[in-house]
């Protein structure tokens, strides 16, 4: 339950949306599959880094 408390306290304090202008020349709106969210590959990047997880399987899990 510590986890849960730590992500609410980072989503309440750090505002992601300053990545949507870094890669808005990165992705296309109307071509191909929809992508993933970019705040959230950046976030799972995030937290992998805070926790040392360093398997993308294992910070899926």
């Amino acid at each position: 339950m510590k986890f849960a408390a730590l992500f609410r306290k980072i989503s309440n304090n750090i505002d992601f949306s300053f990545i949507y202008d870094l890669v808005k020349d990165k992705y296309c709106e109307n071509n191909g599959r929809p992508s993933i969210d970019p705040v959230v590959l950046f976030k799972m990047i995030f937290i992998g880094y805070l926790f040392g997880i360093r398997s993308e399987i294992r910070l899926i899990e």
